[in-house]
């Protein structure tokens, strides 16, 4: 993802990945925003992860939870990040998204159909790990 946009006024946004090379996911200043257990990954050296009213957050602030509980800012550990056809989303042993994230309107079934959760918890993004 190069750039998040988001205008709404409310929005809750639980078990998302963010990640690539450039952008921040920025939040409109009319937002107000619930945001837990997800994963923010910019991917370069720079510190800035999230911009919401007008405020910069980096990744220690995320993880602080000053955003929301259960953030983090780390490589998810996709098996291949490519756009198109090329691309593998699904998460490599050891991913910090293997049971970071949260039951509260998690889906039951992932994006291949596997039953939620496998191990102790559901998985962050889109794709539970093993199964």
């Amino acid at each position: 993802m190069t750039s998040m946009t988001v205008r709404r006024e409310k929005m809750r946004i639980s078990g998302w990945i963010f990640s690539g090379s450039q952008g921040t996911a920025y939040f409109g200043p009319a937002v107000t925003l619930t945001a837990d257990h997800n994963i923010f990954n910019r991917g370069n050296n720079e510190d800035i992860q999230v911009k919401l009213k007008g405020k910069q957050y980096t990744s220690a602030q995320i993880e602080a939870g000053e955003i929301g509980p259960g953030n983090l800012c780390k490589d998810p550990r996709f098996v291949r990040p490519a756009w198109g056809s090329d691309g593998d989303y699904r998460l490599q042993q050891g991913s910090p998204a293997i049971d970071s994230g949260t039951a509260t309107g998690a889906p039951s079934t992932d994006l291949d159909g596997k039953k939620r959760p496998v191990g102790s918890g559901y998985d962050i993004g889109p794709y539970e790990y093993g199964g």
